[in-house]
């Protein structure tokens, strides 16, 4: 028969590999977006007219692109994955990308909201362009 200190030996670490399989095994590959697929336009404010040419950039990411003639702009998605253990509480939420239009002689900023489980923004961002000596920043 075994004694309980030796007993006691192997238990803790037969506990901690059987918690550990337990726990890899709860675990999810998810997706997450960083940024929304994202359609919109830019405009300037002082004539109401939309901007061709302006360099639209999600801030904080590497993703970009250039408006149209017609002012008009497409931001693909960008998603990344994540492993977690899901909890009752991790849901779904609401969140905010952040889009920057530039030229040489107006900038704007412009929200890209999604929700936390989509990869499509819920509506198309306008982005209105203001002198670089507007009181914007």
């Amino acid at each position: 028969m075994a004694k309980p200190q030796q007993t006691r030996r192997f238990q803790i670490p037969a506990l901690l590999t059987c918690l550990a399989l337990i726990g890899l095994s709860a675990c999810q590959t998810r997706p997450v977006t960083n940024v929304p697929a994202t359609q919109g336009q830019v405009i300037r404010v002082s004539d109401d007219a939309p901007v061709s040419g302006a360099r639209i950039i999600a801030v904080g990411t590497e993703i970009k692109t250039i408006s149209g003639e017609d002012g008009a702009f497409t931001l693909p998605a960008q998603t990344t994955t994540t492993i977690s253990v899901p909890l009752p509480v991790s849901g779904v939420f609401r969140k905010t990308a952040v889009l920057k239009a530039v030229t040489d002689d107006a900038r704007g900023y412009g929200p890209a909201d999604f929700i936390s489980i989509s990869d499509t923004a819920l509506h198309p961002v306008n982005l209105f362009l203001l002198s670089p000596t507007a009181p914007y920043d």
